[in-house]
């Protein structure tokens, strides 16, 4: 059973890898076209996004995916899943399935930036960076916590969490355009 969780803990830290990593290769991508960089330099941070998702993150995902189960099923938390002791495994579940809706976002950034297709500029592909964050944090806690009544700290933290992000990405912003 420890084999199987250390596989699982190792599958998760390389897909943040990817999830983290990403979104900055986006913003490097966005900012070449923004400064009308050589074709050259996009042609191969496309390459090093789309090597990063199709041969890290994706199959991190997957196998973080069937370990995260087999732990699941081997430990027996799936009988307390939908229990009130086992909310918390719930509610990680749904934030689990946000993480995975986000990396399906990711490969429709980046196809529609292979198409030159994309909308999103530079800044708001940077607050988007964050969403990993926010949600790493939320299952960590949830995972070592454990616990119901924590929920409303959990909460309000991460509330406090996005603000400081938002803010630290606008001012960020700012001194840069100066």
């Amino acid at each position: 059973m420890q084999y199987i969780k250390a596989i699982h803990i190792i599958f998760v830290v390389t897909w943040f890898a990817g999830l983290f990593y990403l979104p900055r290769l986006f913003v490097y991508i966005r900012e070449a076209d923004e400064k009308k960089q050589s074709n050259d330099l996009r042609a191969q941070l496309i390459l090093m996004a789309h090597r990063l998702l199709y041969i890290i993150t994706w199959p991190s995902a997957v196998l973080t995916f069937i370990f995260g189960n087999w732990m699941l099923i081997k430990t027996g938390y799936y009988k307390i899943l939908l229990s009130s002791s086992g909310s918390w495994m719930g509610i990680k579940y749904l934030l689990v399935i946000a993480l995975y809706a986000y990396q399906i976002s990711l490969d429709v950034i980046l196809r529609r930036l292979k198409s030159n297709a994309l909308t999103m500029n530079s800044f708001k592909l940077r607050l988007y960076n964050e969403v990993p964050t926010v949600l790493l944090i939320a299952i960590v806690m949830l995972v070592v916590v454990k616990s119901n009544i924590s929920a409303i700290y959990g909460v309000f933290g991460l509330l406090i969490l996005v603000a400081v992000l938002l803010s630290a990405s606008y001012l960020y912003r700012q001194a840069r355009n100066q």
